[in-house]
Protein backbone atom coordinates (compact mmCIF):
# COMPACT_ATOMS: atom_id res chain seq x y z
CA UNK A 1 0.00 0.00 0.00
CA UNK A 2 2.79 2.67 0.42
CA UNK A 3 4.90 1.78 -2.16
CA UNK A 4 1.83 2.10 -4.92
CA UNK A 5 0.87 5.38 -2.59
CA UNK A 6 4.79 6.74 -2.77
CA UNK A 7 4.60 5.85 -6.43
CA UNK A 8 1.78 7.56 -6.97
CA UNK A 9 3.07 10.99 -5.41
CA UNK A 10 6.21 11.07 -6.99
CA UNK A 11 4.42 10.68 -10.29
CA UNK A 12 2.43 13.45 -9.69
CA UNK A 13 3.86 15.44 -7.03
CA UNK A 14 2.85 19.34 -8.39
CA UNK A 15 -1.04 17.76 -8.24
CA UNK A 16 -0.27 16.94 -4.25
CA UNK A 17 2.07 19.25 -3.54
CA UNK A 18 -1.03 21.28 -1.57
CA UNK A 19 -2.34 18.74 0.49
CA UNK A 20 1.38 17.87 1.08
CA UNK A 21 2.18 21.39 2.56
CA UNK A 22 -1.44 21.54 4.58
CA UNK A 23 -0.45 17.98 6.46
CA UNK A 24 2.89 19.13 7.06
CA UNK A 25 1.39 22.33 8.91
CA UNK A 26 -0.73 20.11 10.99
CA UNK A 27 2.12 17.25 11.79
CA UNK A 28 4.07 20.91 12.98
CA UNK A 29 1.33 22.12 14.41
CA UNK A 30 0.45 18.51 16.64
CA UNK A 31 3.85 18.17 17.29
CA UNK A 32 4.60 22.13 18.83
CA UNK A 33 1.08 20.92 21.07
CA UNK A 34 2.25 17.85 21.62
CA UNK A 35 5.67 19.34 23.09
CA UNK A 36 3.33 22.36 24.70
CA UNK A 37 1.27 19.42 26.82
CA UNK A 38 4.51 17.60 28.14
CA UNK A 39 6.21 20.56 29.27
CA UNK A 40 3.31 21.49 31.55
CA UNK A 41 2.75 17.96 32.50
CA UNK A 42 6.68 17.92 33.54
CA UNK A 43 5.53 21.39 35.64
CA UNK A 44 2.51 19.81 37.36
CA UNK A 45 4.41 16.53 38.15
CA UNK A 46 6.79 18.83 40.02
CA UNK A 47 4.22 20.96 41.67
CA UNK A 48 2.15 17.62 43.02
CA UNK A 49 5.33 16.38 44.59
CA UNK A 50 6.37 19.36 46.03
CA UNK A 51 2.76 19.57 47.66
CA UNK A 52 3.10 16.15 49.02
CA UNK A 53 6.25 16.31 50.37
CA UNK A 54 4.72 19.07 52.37
CA UNK A 55 1.66 17.55 53.38
CA UNK A 56 3.91 14.42 54.37
CA UNK A 57 6.29 16.85 56.66
CA UNK A 58 2.90 18.52 58.34
CA UNK A 59 1.44 14.99 58.94
CA UNK A 60 4.42 14.07 60.40
CA UNK A 61 4.78 17.34 62.51
CA UNK A 62 1.58 17.16 63.68
CA UNK A 63 1.78 13.14 65.06
CA UNK A 64 4.97 14.63 66.68
CA UNK A 65 2.92 17.07 68.61
CA UNK A 66 -0.28 14.81 69.27
CA UNK A 67 2.09 12.55 70.85
CA UNK A 68 3.81 14.79 73.03
CA UNK A 69 0.56 16.51 74.07
CA UNK A 70 -0.69 13.09 75.13
CA UNK A 71 2.87 12.30 76.97
CA UNK A 72 2.22 15.30 79.13
CA UNK A 73 -1.63 14.38 79.98
CA UNK A 74 -0.46 10.81 80.69
CA UNK A 75 2.80 12.28 83.10
CA UNK A 76 0.49 15.11 83.71
CA UNK A 77 -2.67 12.49 85.46
CA UNK A 78 -0.25 10.21 87.01
CA UNK A 79 -1.39 7.17 83.99
CA UNK A 80 2.16 6.37 83.88
CA UNK A 81 3.43 6.73 87.42
CA UNK A 82 5.21 3.60 88.47
CA UNK A 83 6.16 3.34 92.08
CA UNK A 84 9.37 1.78 93.29
CA UNK A 85 9.74 -1.70 93.19
CA UNK A 86 12.18 -1.87 95.95
CA UNK A 87 11.38 -0.67 99.56
CA UNK A 88 13.99 -0.28 102.51
CA UNK A 89 12.30 -1.13 105.55
CA UNK A 90 15.20 -0.10 107.74
CA UNK A 91 14.53 2.09 110.44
Amino acid sequence: MYAKLAKELEGNRQHYAAQIRELQTKVAKVTELSVSVQAQEARNKKLVENYFARERAGIGQRRKSAKSAFDYYKSMSGAGYVPPQMYDNKQ
